[in-house]
C-alpha cells in the first residue's frame, strides 16, 4: 500500500487545484509537468489560432452533417468495406459527438517558450475513421527503411553501423511539421505512397476518407469554434502515419536522398 502524501503536500496540491490564474500542463518532449500562467496560456493559443493561414474562425460545427457525409462515402464503398469495417467507421460515442479541443502543450526546451498545438480527438465525428486508417496504413510506414520507431531504435541501430572517420554528422527538424504540410500538395504525395499497397478500389475509398479528414479539422477553444485550413490536426491516430508517409514519399521522390555520399539516413 502507497504511503499517503504529507498534509502539507496534499494541501499544497489542492492549491494548486483550485488556483485559476494558472494552467497545469505536461511539457513536449516529456520534459515533465509545467505551470503557466493563465494569461500567458490563453495569449499563446490565440495568438496560433490568429494566424489565418492555417485556421480561419467558424460560427458552429456541423457535426451531423460531417458524420452524414462519411456514411454516404461507406454506403458508395460498401462492396469493398465489410460489415465489421463500416460498422467501426460509423460508430458513435455514447454521448453526443463534440468538436476537437484545441490546446497546447509548452515547449521549455526552445530559448523563447512556444506552445505545440494539439486537438483532442476523443469523440469527434471522425475519431473512428482516424484509428481505422491507422490501423491500415501504420504497416505501410514501418517497411520504410528510413523510418525510426523512436529514438532508442535509433541508438540499437548505429550500434550495427561503423563509419569513416572523416564523415560528417548532423541533424535537422521540420519547423511545425504537422499544421506546415498544404492539404492539396499532402493529398497527392500521400496517394503515392500508397498506391502500390491496395487495390484501386480500396484506394479510392481510402483516399475519400483521407480528403474528408483532412479538409474538416473543426476544433474548439474558449467557447468559439475554428476550422484548421492548412496541413493537420496534431491529435488523431492518423496524422503521425499521415505526416510521415507524407516525408517518406518526397524523400524516395528526391535524388538528393539515394546519393552514395549519403552513408546513412534516419527519421
Amino acid at each position: 500500500m502507497q504511503p499517503r502524501p504529507h498534509k502539507k503536500f496534499r494541501v499544497a496540491l489542492h492549491n494548486l487545484k483550485n488556483n485559476r490564474d494558472i494552467v497545469i500542463k505536461p511539457t513536449d518532449k516529456n520534459l515533465g509537468t509545467c505551470i503557466l500562467s493563465k494569461e500567458w496560456y490563453l495569449e499563446e493559443c490565440l495568438r496560433q489560432l490568429n494566424d489565418r493561414n492555417t485556421y480561419t474562425p467558424v460560427q458552429e460545427v456541423p457535426l451531423d452533417i460531417l458524420h452524414s457525409w462519411l456514411e454516404h462515402l461507406c454506403l458508395r464503398a460498401s462492396p469493398h468495406l465489410s460489415k465489421e469495417e463500416i460498422r467501426f467507421l460509423l460508430l458513435k460515442p455514447k454521448n453526443n459527438f463534440r468538436v476537437c479541443r484545441f490546446y497546447i502543450i509548452p515547449k521549455i526546451h526552445k530559448p523563447t517558450i512556444v506552445g505545440r498545438p494539439i486537438c483532442a480527438y476523443n469523440n469527434y465525428v471522425f475519431e473512428q475513421a482516424s484509428k481505422w486508417l491507422h490501423h491500415l496504413l501504420h504497416p505501410i510506414l514501418l517497411s520504410k527503411k528510413q523510418h525510426l520507431k523512436d529514438s532508442l531504435t535509433l541508438v540499437k541501430d548505429l550500434a550495427h553501423h561503423t563509419f569513416p572517420k572523416t564523415c560528417t554528422l548532423f541533424s535537422f527538424d521540420i519547423v511545425s511539421l504537422y499544421p506546415s504540410i498544404p492539404t492539396t500538395e499532402g493529398l497527392i504525395v500521400f496517394k503515392k505512397a500508397i498506391a502500390h499497397h491496395f487495390p484501386t478500389h480500396k484506394i479510392n475509398t481510402i483516399m475519400n476518407i483521407v480528403e474528408l479528414i483532412c479538409r474538416n479539422n473543426n476544433l474548439s477553444f474558449n467557447n468559439a469554434f475554428w476550422l484548421q485550413i492548412k496541413g493537420t490536426a496534431m491529435g488523431s491516430n492518423f496524422v503521425v502515419v499521415y505526416a510521415c508517409l507524407f516525408l517518406s514519399q518526397l524523400e524516395d521522390d528526391n535524388p538528393a536522398f539515394q546519393t552514395p555520399q549519403l552513408l546513412y539516413y534516419k527519421r
